[in-house]
């Protein structure tokens, strides 16, 4: 990642590259960036996916990336897990 300070010159980056992972437990995910790990319940994980979904989207546009993926990896019926989910709440 390159940062431009005010005067358009190179600056430090303020991100350095982290190891990036997903778990699931208990009815939670389980978010991991470097040390850190942010757990939520699966609608907020959905409501997070769809958020860096449309962001990304728009990104690719505004740099010019017009490569397009016929598969952009296997996802799981989300709305069986939603009501798997609530049945283990109710049971």
């Amino acid at each position: 990642m390159i940062l431009l300070n005010s005067q358009g010159k190179t600056s430090t980056p303020l991100l350095t590259k982290q190891r990036i992972s997903i778990s699931s437990s208990g009815g939670l995910i389980a978010l991991h960036v470097g040390n850190v790990k942010l757990e939520m319940p699966y609608d907020a994980a959905l409501q997070l996916g769809t958020m860096l979904r449309v962001h990304a989207k728009k990104e690719k546009r505004y740099v010019g990336d017009n490569r397009h993926w016929s598969v952009i990896g296997m996802l799981e019926d989300a709305e069986a897990i939603v009501k798997e989910t609530q049945a283990r709440r109710w049971a």
